[in-house]
């Protein structure tokens, strides 16, 4: 019997997950099955059939947890105003996860608090945060994302993002601490709790400091980047809010948010067999079915196909197989112009360490899928110190200017794909073998629950090793078609070499004849 039928055979639980309070109307609740596996995951199934398109559950907009909202939080507006200093969204967002409200209402806020709370106490996914992937994404981007030691070749650059978060982050756990310790004193004499110099006592925060470390700034990070719905546009009716919101700022036009219940949902790239996310009304958040509509019992899943890899490991701890958006990021720094001409010009176009220049995802497609702006940056930094500033006589600029891509480059460009692959092919993820795996269980009573321990953590480890090696597979696709496109190209330009170099000599030989 697969896993799939043994999980949908379990009793169904009751609705007791803190988000099936914010279901709009209760009558929803009878779409939904909430089960357990036996290995504790739980899954989010259709209780009856439904029809294509319809609805499944619709949710207030104001359980939605936007930036807007968490950035108005008493603890946000104290962080920000009082304490001073200034907060990635992300981490706005995480501090409020972490330092939930103690009191058990909040009148101003009672779909964010409880939004909040539920996610601390019950984070979405947890078995498969990154924490749990560094060891076997030693050389990736993931791991690079989390490394703050420096011995990382592979740094993507955001090593500075998150040293400065966890720089961040203390400050804010070091504030907040002083003050209670200043207000101590002060909280039994006044009881008003709109008084934002004592309003800090009603937020717990951690005693250690075990929480504030890089692995948890590198979930908040990736968590926020994946929950930016690009079905939800901004409507009027947010945008109304926005003018009226000092601390609001823009974020294109997608919404960043959490929404309640997608964390039970599983994931797939196919829109005909997912839920869509609408807003509709300017106030309710609609999850519709999909074309294809479910049966009863089937799984509930949500489309991340617009996601890359990277984002859905970084962020959820799962991915996709063959993802169509899969992608390697390339930086674009400029040369430095040499003050001494006897001083040579070892700056390169392509780098992974600098904080400065501009980054480009390149996906799958190889050279036909690098976008013109790639090409641009490149050529930019030959033409620096060209007569021409890419205009025509009229002063509009030129579309049809060549772009003159040095050959030193594109060597340099495969280069850097050469070694990237390299260090991709050496990371440790490769190593895992599902056929080795044997689960060895024992028919002891008093063992059974250290079996079902044993056989979740074989289950998880399972698991994540498969979305790693779906995500190596997939960079090593990307990384091996540039590669074999840059090998053709430099070919190319050899063969187109030797030709004039030929037709030079002939050229030669032909004067001196005529001499």
């Amino acid at each position: 019997m697969s896993s799939s039928i043994q999980e949908a055979n379990q009793p169904r639980r009751r609705l007791t997950h803190p988000t099936f309070s914010f279901v709009k109307d209760p009558k929803d609740l009878e779409n939904l099955s909430l089960h357990e596996s036996p290995y504790g995951d739980l899954t989010l199934r259709a209780a009856r059939d439904l029809e294509p398109n319809s609805i499944l559950f619709t949710l207030p907009f104001d359980s939605v947890l936007t930036y807007d909202v968490v950035r108005n939080t008493k603890l946000s507006r104290l962080i920000m105003d009082t304490a001073g200093v200034c907060c990635s969204p992300e981490i706005l967002v995480w501090l409020n996860m972490v330092c939930w409200y103690k009191t058990d209402y909040d009148t101003d806020n009672i779909y964010s608090s409880k939004h909040l709370r539920a996610l601390s106490k019950e984070p979405p996914n947890v078995s498969s945060w990154p924490s749990y992937l560094q060891d076997l994404l030693i050389g990736t981007n993931i791991y690079s994302v989390l490394d703050v030691s420096g011995k990382n070749d592979n740094t993507l650059g955001n090593v500075h993002v998150i040293v400065k978060a966890l720089s961040i982050v203390e400050e804010v756990r070091q504030f907040i601490l002083l003050t209670n310790a200043n207000n101590s004193n002060n909280i039994n004499n006044n009881n008003d709790d709109d008084d934002d110099s004592i309003a800090i006592h009603n937020f717990f925060i951690p005693g250690g400091t075990s929480i504030f470390n890089k692995e948890s700034i590198g979930w908040a990070r990736g968590h926020f980047v994946s929950r930016r719905f690009p079905e939800l546009k901004p409507s009027k009716f947010i945008k109304d809010l926005t003018k009226q919101n000092q601390h609001t700022i823009g974020y294109g036009d997608r919404l960043s948010c959490f929404i309640p219940l997608l964390d039970l949902m599983n994931h797939n790239p196919e829109m005909s067999s997912t839920c869509t996310v609408s807003l509709e009304d300017t106030d309710t958040v609609v999850i519709r079915i999909g074309t294809k509509g479910v049966k009863n019992g089937d799984e509930l899943i949500y489309r991340y196909g617009n996601l890359s890899n990277e984002t859905l490991l970084q962020g959820y701890g799962f991915c996709l197989e063959d993802n169509g958006q899969d992608a390697i990021s390339f930086r674009i720094r400029k040369h430095q112009q040499p003050q001494h001409e006897n001083i040579a010009d070892s700056d390169t176009a392509i780098s992974t360490t600098d904080n400065d220049g501009e980054v480009f995802f390149l996906k799958k497609g190889g050279v036909s899928g690098i976008p013109k702006e790639f090409w641009e940056a490149i050529a930019g930094n030959n033409n620096n110190n060209s007569e021409s500033d890419g205009t025509n006589d009229n002063g509009d600029v030129d579309d049809d200017q060549q772009l003159e891509i040095g050959l030193g480059d594109l060597q340099k460009l495969k280069e850097y794909v050469d070694g990237k692959l390299k260090d991709l092919l050496s990371a440790p993820g490769w190593l895992y073998d599902q056929k080795k795996e044997v689960l060895v269980g024992t028919t002891s009573e008093d063992d059974a629950d250290n079996d079902n321990d044993e056989a979740a953590a074989i289950h998880y480890d399972r698991v994540r090793k498969k979305f790693i090696q779906f995500y190596l597979k997939g960079q090593k696709e990307v990384l091996e078609k540039l590669h074999d496109d840059l090998v053709e190209m430099l070919q190319q330009c050899s063969d187109l070499e030797d030709a004039e170099e030929q037709e030079e000599e002939s050229d030669s030989y032909s004067d001196s004849d005529t001499n």
